[in-house]
């Protein structure tokens, strides 16, 4: 029985592809090139061994773009948009089931998400932010550490909710369930999640 759901951020609950798209056309700059730099230094910045000053800084640098903050944090929250659909169903379900985030993110990401209102404001009984663990999906120890803080609970009472195969997979690996959100299919990928949550009741 699924007591517990996790969700992903980026492309599940906040639609990224809208904030690179949008910096691109912002600032004239190519989607390919907007997407290049940020796909080589996110790793770094979700594990926390690249400040987010100094992402920014390689950012301003390699687009030709500055933000007043110097924190890539806030360059990226001010471009994005919540996924509508997703902010729904866990609005419709968070009174059934337990809600927390397993996120790949840079240090304050999520907190500044939830104050602009593209990850809803809710009790969330759990966030786990990689930056402050220094250890990002797939690896293992993030799953470990997201299960630690629901002691009360076995890994097969666990749901995880993610736009990668590969890191549901990890989570399955332990025991969990899990399903893959398309963000090119939002409806449908709600659809899909319900009814797999609701097959292991």
């Amino acid at each position: 029985m699924i007591k517990f759901i996790y969700f992903d951020v980026g492309s599940v609950i906040v639609d990224n592809d809208y904030s690179k798209m949008s910096i691109a056309r912002q600032h004239n700059i190519s989607y390919e090139k907007v997407l290049k730099v940020f796909e080589e230094n996110w790793k770094a910045g979700c594990r926390g061994t690249l400040s987010n000053r100094k992402y920014h800084e390689i950012v301003k640098r390699e687009l030709g773009i500055s933000h007043s903050s110097g924190d890539v944090t806030d360059l990226r929250v001010e471009y994005q948009k919540p996924i509508e659909e997703t902010h729904t169903f866990i609005h419709e379900i968070k009174s059934q089931y337990r809600l927390g985030i397993l996120s790949n993110a840079e240090k304050t990401a999520l907190e500044k998400q939830i104050k602009k209102g593209h990850i809803p404001n809710i009790n969330w009984e759990v966030i786990v932010e990689s930056a402050q663990y220094g250890v990002i999906k797939p690896d293992p120890k993030i799953y470990e550490i997201a299960e630690s803080f629901v002691p009360d609970l076995k890994p097969h009472e666990l749901f995880f909710i993610d736009d990668h195969i590969e890191m549901v997979e990890a989570a399955k690996k332990r025991g969990w369930s899990g399903e893959v959100f398309d963000p090119k299919d939002r409806k449908e990928s709600i659809k899909r999640i319900q009814k797999s949550i609701t097959l292991h009741q």
